[in-house]
């Protein structure tokens, strides 16, 4: 028989730090994006850019890699109402993330209302769709907000 036994100061532990490789991004990701007119047809272009510059510095886009290391990403649109223009399964490249997300951004809807809890209750609904067929619920989800501007009040108040 064997026996091991170590001890450990739990002073010693030390959070890992997180890579630099984002290859290798267990990830899924939502990205809600306020498309009511505050935020402006230039605003949504900024905002196309960003994203599609987040997932692009070498970040596997979609499943359809050997290597189950990959992030799925979202498009969830919202004003008065939130629309899903991407689901987790639609871009299986970074070709698929340019072709359609600058097109889903580039004009602002006809209304001036924003209500940011109806996009983020549309992104748990994609984020629960999402796993309908998947093997990914070890997977972390995030969700990236872009808003015009945010106020706290009434139902429509994400924190309410």
């Amino acid at each position: 028989m064997l026996m091991c036994h170590a001890d450990y100061d739990p002073r010693s532990y030390i959070d890992r730090q997180c890579g630099q490789d984002l290859g290798n991004l267990w990830l899924d990701i939502v990205a809600v994006v306020d498309n009511s007119k505050g935020m402006t047809d230039d605003g949504l272009g900024d905002v196309a850019a960003t994203l599609c510059s987040i997932v692009s510095s070498g970040t596997r886009i979609g499943t359809n890699y050997t290597d189950p290391r990959s992030t799925r990403l979202a498009l969830v649109t919202y004003n008065s109402k939130a629309s899903t223009n991407a689901d987790l399964n639609k871009f299986q490249n970074l070709d698929d993330v340019y072709s359609n997300v600058y097109p889903d951004l580039s004009a602002v809807a006809s209304t001036e209302s924003s209500f940011l809890a109806n996009g983020l209750a549309m992104a748990e609904k994609v984020f629960d769709d999402g796993q309908l067929g998947s093997n990914r619920a070890n997977y972390k989800k995030a969700v990236i907000v872009f808003a015009s501007s945010y106020q706290k009040s009434g139902d429509f108040d994400p924190a309410h």
